[in-house]
């Protein structure tokens, strides 16, 4: 093999390389942080089911807030934008 054509394809080797540990890095900071406010958004459910048991009804009030957090969540929400981004470039 030519020795610039090796140099060349190491050379891209080497970019796609770099490129991948960035987004490795960028997933693994979402991850962690997907991870912490799940396990904030547990606690404070926990605190909340604790405290419904204390007080008549708040299990039912309780229940739609999940219902209304869960519809308006970060899944949620990320799935509409990216509806509406690929709408607006189809048509």
């Amino acid at each position: 093999m030519d020795p610039a054509v090796k140099t060349a394809f190491e050379e891209l080797i080497r970019r796609f390389d770099s490129f991948d540990a960035k987004w490795e890095a960028k997933f693994a900071d979402a991850e962690t942080l997907r991870r912490e406010r799940e396990d904030e958004a547990n606690r404070r459910l926990a605190a909340l089911e604790s405290l419904s048991s204390s007080v008549p009804g708040a299990a039912i009030r309780l229940t739609a807030l999940e219902d209304y957090c869960v519809a308006n969540s970060e899944a949620a929400v990320a799935a509409e934008e990216w509806n509406r981004g690929i709408s607006n470039r189809v048509g």
